[in-house]
């Protein structure tokens, strides 16, 4: 008898298997039917809107946002649930065929139904456009100048929930990578998605932002636009007016796809390096869990200082945080000095960084003037004297005269 090499594609055949689960695609067909294309029936006419159906259309928004953390959890159950593991192992696929298979999967059965309920609400918009549009500008408007603006706001809409949701899809995936145990494989995956807006928050606004010469808005808001999927939807409901009139944030878009790509690569190389037997612990990444504890305990400690709250209260508050992290995370009090020494590290590391900067105005940089030869431009903002607090309306001028500049 002669034997000849099977032809079957594993990768290809796992992709298929997984892409047939009729829970998800039920769930997300339904959830994504109620959410753009109802809200968009929902305001045909005046007369006939439904406050009920309204609720319907967030909750159901709510609950396409959250399958974002549910499909990984579930397709890369095997990394937290040892009962998981030993049948996972025994298929004939490669660590890279494994990890990608699931990835692409959960990723495809998110995404059609999202890209589904952006065409269908699209042709909706299109067969009752100037009724819509008048509803939602409260003006009257030409035909052509519904049409226009009504096409650009979706488009761009669900151009940017669609790359928020990957951008969140994707670093649960990374959060997933990193754990070995189901209660940090939840409560990971939720609170990262808050850690890295707020540290960033913590250190523009907590204790620059008082800085002479240094703009929250500019530098740090900025940042956190394209570094988590909720600095994405932040950009979308403060430009969300602009996007009526022109083709905004593309920039930011550019940045958080590839911060979504790095994320990617990040959670390959997490996931090839872990061992099979460390499912079960808490954290199999240490470094990331450190990175976390770091960055809570960067963010709680200024808060505090900014709030004026007393040393031995902030301190108090911060051991008693760290220290019940510590517990959970190593199941138990045992060799309980070691986290009393890594906090005492830590927070003595956050607390002096802290208070250099605050006391030396960041090592004298608001004292530093750039000499006028190297200034191409000077940009006044302003958004209105009825708006000042949003970037509804931008009516910021921009000098590049040198004896504008001068004065």
């Amino acid at each position: 008898m002669t034997q000849t090499a099977s032809t079957t594609s594993f990768f290809r055949s796992s992709l298929k298997e997984k892409l047939k689960n009729k829970r998800f695609w039920t769930i997300l067909i339904i959830t994504n039917l109620l959410s753009g294309p109802l809200f968009v029936l929902n305001n045909y006419y005046y007369d006939i809107q439904s406050r009920s159906s309204l609720w319907i259309s967030i909750l159901a928004s709510i609950v396409v946002g959250a399958l974002a953390l549910v499909i990984p959890l579930n397709l890369f159950d095997y990394l937290y649930q040892k009962t998981k593991i030993d049948d996972v192992l025994k298929l004939p696929l490669t660590r890279r065929e494994l990890f990608f298979s699931d990835y692409l999967s959960g990723l495809i059965l998110y995404i059609i139904p999202i890209f589904g309920q952006f065409i269908i609400s699209m042709i909706l918009l299109l067969l009752r456009t100037t009724k819509f549009v008048n509803y939602f500008l409260k003006n009257n408007v030409t035909m052509d100048d519904s049409f226009h603006k009504v096409l650009r706001l979706a488009f761009f809409t669900y151009l940017f929930i669609m790359i928020g949701l990957i951008f969140l899809y994707t670093l649960t995936v990374l959060v997933l990578s990193c754990v070995g145990n189901t209660f940090e494989a939840i409560t990971a995956s939720l609170y990262v998605n808050l850690l890295i807006p707020g540290v960033i928050y913590s250190v523009g606004y907590l204790l620059l932002n008082r800085l002479f010469g240094i703009s929250f808005r500019i530098l740090f808001q900025r940042l956190i636009y394209f570094t988590s999927p909720g600095g994405i939807l932040l950009y979308l409901g403060t430009n969300l007016n602009r996007l009526l009139y022109s083709a905004t944030g593309l920039w930011t878009l550019f940045l958080a796809f590839l911060m979504t790509l790095a994320m990617l690569w990040l959670s390959y190389r997490n996931f090839i390096r872990r061992k099979a037997e460390s499912v079960g612990t808490g954290f199999v990444n240490r470094i990331f869990y450190y990175f976390i504890m770091t960055s809570l305990t960067f963010l709680l400690a200024a808060y505090f200082y900014q709030m004026n709250i007393n040393f031995i209260t902030s301190l108090s508050l911060l051991a008693f945080i760290f220290l019940t992290f510590e517990v959970i995370t190593n199941r138990g009090f045992q060799k309980f000095y070691r986290s009393i020494v890594r906090f005492a590290i830590i927070s003595a590391i956050a607390g002096c960084s802290i208070f250099v900067v605050d006391k030396t105005e960041l090592f004298g940089i608001v004292y530093r003037t750039t000499d006028i030869t190297n200034i191409n431009s000077v940009t006044i903002r302003y958004n209105g004297a009825l708006d000042p607090e949003t970037n509804t309306y931008d009516y910021s001028v921009t000098l590049k005269d040198p004896e504008n500049i001068k004065a």
